[in-house]
């Protein structure tokens, strides 16, 4: 559940910084909405429109509406500390700790192919 939440915190940050490019999405703007009251009252609310073909699975929306505050903030922990390891993880690669404010999700090493969701594969829920 942490990738779905980090997931939903990247379009979360994308939408309000108007980014219409998640690989030029700095991942600051996903740690910041990742901070418990922004990811509390937007974050764990957000749902992704139908015609961008990313849906959450119905097992997943359950879960994020019927967590309880203890399972919903380890998630939400866990999301924060992989966007802190990647940028982490960055920084120490280029040997330059200032450019962690500037590291987007394009710079980050690829695990899937792009637009590979097939280890998601959402279910439409009607």
């Amino acid at each position: 559940m942490s990738i779905v939440v980090l997931a939903l915190a990247g379009h979360a940050a994308a939408q309000r910084t108007n980014t219409l490019s998640h690989s030029t999405l700095k991942l600051k703007e996903i740690a910041t909405m990742l901070l418990p009251p922004v990811a509390d009252a937007v974050v764990r609310r957000v749902r992704p429109r139908a015609e961008l073909d990313y849906l959450l699975r119905v097992t997943d929306l359950h879960r994020l509406e019927h967590a309880p505050p203890d399972a919903w903030a380890r998630w939400r922990q866990a999301a924060c500390d992989l966007v802190t390891a990647a940028v982490e993880q960055y920084s120490q690669d280029r040997n330059d700790p200032e450019v962690a404010d500037h590291v987007t999700l394009g710079q980050l090493p690829h695990q899937t192919e792009d637009h590979d969701l097939s280890w998601y594969a959402p279910q439409r829920c009607w």
